[in-house]
């Protein structure tokens, strides 16, 4: 799949999830896109990003790491998770990216619950911690979310949302109204676990 990715133009490979550290060949298949020429991301909860995976990673030429934050209270976000200790593992897992070198950036999703002063710490948090950029993902009612259409912001959270960005560090998916979906551009592809080839993770029709 790589490689016919590479075949028709593929810039980019995001291994995202679930959580892509849990796959046995994660490392190889960094190493593979990498050999044949593609940037590539991990997107992960920052469990598995020990000191030794890291330095796996980085061997294989891993681009970019992308951790997911929920909130900079450590009890909120360990709850949010379901799981004790997770804040405390990501934030490690953090560390040791920016130890060995590879682009980190903090992913949150902006809810209700955070806009905008929750979104704001995490911010700073990220600032503090010296990563590359915090990326802002969108509610969208689709994939666990199918049909929750009242997670999603009004037209005022998202205004408020979308003045946190900064063309250096802070960026969001949809950062206007006008911004076109990555579906609608043809810009990305995603491949389900089952192997199907979707037009983007949130659009369930298969090509």
């Amino acid at each position: 799949v790589i490689d016919e990715a590479k075949g028709i133009g593929t810039l980019q490979v995001i291994f995202s999830g679930g959580e892509p550290l849990w796959h046995e060949d994660i490392v190889e298949l960094v190493a593979h896109a990498h050999d044949v020429g593609l940037l590539t991301r991990v997107s992960t909860n920052g469990l598995l990003l020990t000191r030794q995976r890291v330095a796996r990673l980085k061997q294989a030429g891993l681009t970019q790491c992308g951790v997911s934050i929920d909130d900079r209270d450590p009890a909120v976000h360990d709850r949010l998770r379901g799981l004790p200790g997770t804040f405390a593992r990501a934030m490690e897992g953090v560390r040791n990216l920016r130890e060995f070198g590879i682009f980190c950036k903090i992913l949150v999703y902006a809810s209700r619950r955070n806009v905008t002063a929750g979104l704001e710490r995490i911010i700073e948090m990220g600032r503090e911690l010296g990563v590359t950029s915090v990326y802002i993902l969108l509610p969208i009612a689709a994939g666990r979310w199918d049909g929750a259409y009242h997670e999603a912001l009004d037209d005022e959270e998202m205004a408020r949302v979308r003045a946190l960005q900064d063309a250096k560090f802070v960026h969001m998916e949809l950062p206007n109204a006008e911004a076109q979906c990555c579906a609608y551009s043809k810009a990305v592809l995603y491949v389900c676990a089952g192997g199907e080839v979707t037009p983007c993770p949130y659009v369930p029709y298969a090509l």
